[in-house]
Order: structure tokens, then C-alpha cells, then sequence
């Protein structure tokens, strides 16, 4: 992940950026990715205040990712990020390697309740998973 500085210099050429924040928890984003998620999050924050970030992405991981057990948190991130689209990716373990190649693919069912917390919360523009494997 970029730097606040490394950002600076992407930006005057840059039309958007899709991030990915995989868990709202840093304990959590650490054991899926092996990173803690302080700069994803401040890279987040600094696209959105620049009007570069085109969309912020959820991966819906069953029985992994920890967004609805800190839904008013994320919820009000999000809302603060202005007017950006939100996908929520339904996990699925084809092309990846290590433990994840044993997780859950996600389900309609697994998505619906991250959805439905997030809308009852004022977050609208949500677009769902094109295809679920």
C-alpha cells in the first residue's frame, strides 16, 4: 500500500482508485492478510478528500471478516467518505493460495446481512456481487 507521499505522486495522473479494506478490525485484516489495515484506511480517507476514489471494496469472507461485528463503526467510515459506491465481493477460493485455499465461498446469504446493517445505517450505494461461485 501506498504512502501518503507515494499517493502524492500518483494522483496528478491517477482518474480513481478501487481499494479494498478486507476487515474493519486491524487484528482481524492482519490475520487474513498478514498486514494491519492503519494505512489502507488512511489511504481510504486520502482518496476519498481528494475525489480519487472511485470505489471502496468489501470482501465478504464467511466466518473471516469482522465487518458486522463493528458495523456502526465501518458504517459511519464509509458515510464519511462521501458519495462513494461501496461493492461487497463475495469470496471465493479459486486462484488462491495458503490457508484461504480452505474458506468458505460467500453466498447471496452471507452478503445480504453486511447489505441490509449497512442500508439500515444510510449506506446506499452498494453494489452486489455479479457472480457467486
Amino acid at each position: 500500500m501506498l504512502s501518503e507521499t507515494g499517493w502524492e505522486k500518483l494522483l496528478p495522473v491517477c482518474d480513481g482508485a478501487m481499494l479494498d479494506l478486507k476487515a474493519w478490525g486491524s487484528e482481524c485484516h492482519q490475520q487474513i492478510t498478514g498486514r494491519d489495515n492503519q494505512q489502507i484506511k488512511r489511504s481510504i480517507c486520502l482518496l476519498a478528500e481528494r475525489g480519487k476514489l472511485a470505489e471502496l471494496r468489501l470482501l465478504v469472507i464467511p466466518g473471516q471478516v469482522d465487518y458486522l461485528q463493528h458495523i456502526e463503526e465501518l458504517a459511519a467510515f464509509i458515510k464519511g467518505l462521501g458519495d462513494v459506491p461501496v461493492r461487497l465481493n463475495a469470496f471465493h477460493a479459486h486462484g488462491v493460495y495458503g490457508e484461504a485455499q480452505s474458506w468458505a465461498s460467500a453466498t447471496p446469504e452471507d452478503v445480504e446481512p453486511l447489505a441490509d446493517a449497512l442500508k439500515v445505517r444510510g449506506v446506499s450505494r452498494l453494489i452486489f456481487p455479479a457472480l457467486y461461485l
